[in-house]
């Protein structure tokens, strides 16, 4: 069985959305198309905060690719 969906959460450092915060996105690919779930965001000025809350959903630190805009401080699946 091959799954339809694909989610994504993403910490970022200040974005200019979310100015002095790090701030959590979750994104979802669908048939290969990224958008972000507008219903789920978390914010905080603690980076370890944001990561305690990905730990709390179970989910692995995937780091950052060096390809990423320099916002992007790592994603978690």
């Amino acid at each position: 069985m091959v799954a339809e969906k694909l989610e994504i959460y993403t910490i970022y450092k200040s974005p200019l959305d979310w100015q002095g915060e790090y701030v959590i996105k979750k994104w979802i690919i669908d048939t290969g198309k990224p958008f972000q779930d507008l219903n789920y965001l978390f914010n905080h000025k603690d980076l370890k905060k944001c990561r305690e809350e990905m730990i709390k959903k179970g989910l692995f630190n995937l780091g950052r690719n060096e390809n990423d805009d320099p916002v992007i401080l790592e994603s978690w699946i």
